[in-house]
């Protein structure tokens, strides 16, 4: 009598082997993916990242530029630009094109810096509400406990290759931080 496998047997053994080989496709494909998730992740977080120390830096060393607000009483103190200014050197922070910049005008040169990746990030939208509480005169008044001005930002930030239809490349941040003035610089 030959011994052989039957057809059902081959079958099975073929069924198998396709539900095993189906099973390791989708975990390849979803670690794929969950690696360009987290590639996008760290791109937007990076940005973020040296936005807020550019930002916290040049909230350290400079004041609000009031001058260049007209109405900021009648918008609530909202703005699309944020004006700022020390010892005679201004600076312009604005949203352009999906990405942040900051104009520096000092002896009537201006230089523009990009302070976003525009390969990596979108900005979407980048809004800024300035807080003036007390002027600097009320330290005498109050000491220390004279509230500092400070600017609170809202962004919307996204990666590069965003579509709400594939969740690894739907990487999409709001961002709201808040930057204190101190009155007397350095």
């Amino acid at each position: 009598m030959k011994k052989a496998f039957t057809l059902v047997e081959m079958i099975i053994v073929i069924l198998v082997v396709w539900v095993l080989f189906t099973l390791l496709a989708k975990v390849y494909i979803t670690s794929s993916k969950l690696y360009v998730y987290q590639k996008h992740m760290k791109n937007v977080e990076k940005d973020i990242l040296f936005l807020n120390q550019n930002l916290q830096n040049l909230v350290d060393n400079t004041e609000i530029d009031y001058s260049k607000y007209t109405n900021l009483e009648n918008t609530i103190w909202f703005t699309w630009n944020l004006y700022l200014t020390w010892n005679g050197v201004g600076y312009k922070l604005y949203l352009s094109w999906k990405n942040i910049f900051m104009d520096k005008t000092s002896n009537w040169t201006t230089t523009n810096v990009l302070l976003t990746n525009s390969g990596a990030i979108e900005v979407k939208s980048l809004k800024f509400k300035i807080i003036p509480f007390k002027d600097p005169y009320d330290i005498a008044w109050y000491g220390a406990n004279a509230m500092q001005p400070f600017v609170k930002v809202f962004m919307e930030i996204q990666n590069n290759y965003y579509r709400t239809w594939s969740w690894e490349n739907a990487v999409n941040y709001k961002f709201e931080e808040s930057f204190n003035f101190k009155y007397f610089k350095n």
